[in-house]
């Protein structure tokens, strides 16, 4: 499976990449909790370009033949790092994108 990738999103303040056929950026933790829940596991997360900013998903049922490649540890570090999975840091964020909203607003009005 290939998503966008919320990390490229938030690093490069690229909300002009949302829109109705974007609506949904992931974060790898959420997937593996995700698969976790229908017998499957994430056994290697690429990083790609397309969008921005992806990655691309491996998964297979649990315990089949491919090991977990060390990608998804360095990918779930990085998100923790940069505190993705805390609201404050969402938080945050929204307020970043309302003020880029903002000046676009009175830019043009």
């Amino acid at each position: 499976m290939e998503v966008g990738y919320f990390v490229d999103v938030f690093e490069n303040k690229m909300v002009d990449t949302i829109y109705h056929e974007h609506l949904d950026f992931h974060t790898v933790q959420p997937l593996i909790k995700l698969f976790d829940r229908f017998n499957m596991e994430v056994f290697k997360v690429e990083r790609v370009s397309p969008q921005g900013g992806s990655i691309r998903v491996m998964t297979q049922k649990k315990k089949g033949p491919q090991n977990k490649d060390s990608s998804i540890n360095q990918l779930v570090t990085l998100e923790r790092e940069l505190g993705l999975d805390k609201a404050k840091t969402l938080k945050t964020f929204q307020k970043q994108i309302n003020e880029v909203r903002d000046r676009f607003y009175f830019i043009n009005y």
